[in-house]
């Protein structure tokens, strides 16, 4: 124990030792010359020394009668008269303790400060709401934020929802299944049964235009009519282009319009029925 001992207060003398011996790093910094730098007499000195000198002297003095500095005076004022405590910090809303109350209600604690004084003088001098600059309305985007799915999508939805999805999913797939069907059939080459001959466009030039033939193969058909007939017949023909340039007279402006509104309305009848027509196929 004691070699312990002595080895440790070995260390600690030589620790003390080391710890006063200059360092050689220190010794190499030091000046050469022996003889001492001079004193900067600047650097002791004090800026506006007298004049602050004198003046504490003064006021030493005048302590003396009685009289002080005026920050003297302002600091004794403030420890004789203390500062009131501040109850608009309580009535602010920001005390935890505070009770609740309605801020629709007439007795709003909010409104106390402002209770009997002039409508008027509040609506010019009563601090309005920021109002909301215009720049904050405009969407920095018209896309959605997010695009919200269809509740028959999620992870667990309802019968009804499912079924709604489905259903809606077949009719997207419907019409664009007619779509290809009607593209196909526009674009489909007609095999040789379907291909038209000769006979079929000519007929179906020849559409609406044997109206009259036909009617004359029914009127061989038919027994032949009295000579009298025929001659009361010629005769109304005969007369009635005649009777028709007479008698005819000049049509209303309410008849003009009547005949117009009808025209109209018959022309949205047959667009409204040629696109139900597309609608179907």
């Amino acid at each position: 124990v004691a070699g312990i001992y002595e080895e440790e207060t070995f260390i600690w003398l030589f620790r003390h030792w080391s710890s006063q011996v200059p360092q050689l790093r220190d010794l190499l910094l030091q000046p050469d010359s022996k003889v001492p730098p001079p004193k900067d007499i600047l650097s002791y000195q004090v800026p506006n020394g007298r004049k602050l000198k004198r003046k504490q002297q003064l006021w030493e003095k005048l302590a003396e009668k009685g009289l002080v500095p005026r920050k003297e005076r302002l600091l004794q004022q403030r420890l004789q008269n203390p500062p009131k405590a501040n109850t608009a910090v309580a009535d602010s809303g920001t005390d935890p303790s505070r009770e609740f109350y309605d801020i629709w209600a007439d007795s709003n604690p909010l409104d106390k400060a402002l209770a009997g004084q002039d409508a008027f003088f509040l609506e010019q001098t009563k601090k309005q709401p920021v109002r909301r600059p215009d720049r904050l309305k405009r969407t920095p985007s018209e896309l959605p934020a997010m695009e919200i799915i269809s509740p028959g999508g999620s992870y667990n939805p309802s019968f009804q929802s499912h079924q709604a999805l489905l259903l809606q999913a077949f009719e997207a797939e419907l019409v664009r299944q007619k779509a290809e069907e009607r593209l196909q059939r526009q674009l489909n080459f007609p095999t040789a049964a379907e291909a038209p001959t000769q006979e079929s466009v000519f007929q179906e030039q020849c559409e609406g235009l044997m109206e009259e033939d036909s009617e004359g193969e029914e009127g061989l058909g038919s027994p032949p009519r009295p000579p009298e007939e025929d001659l009361q017949a010629a005769s109304g023909e005969a007369s009635r282009p005649l009777t028709a340039t007479v008698v005819r007279e000049k049509k209303t402006e309410q008849q003009r319009k009547k005949e117009k509104a009808a025209k109209h309305l018959k022309a949205r009848e047959l667009s409204e029925k040629a696109a139900r027509l597309r609608k179907q196929e």
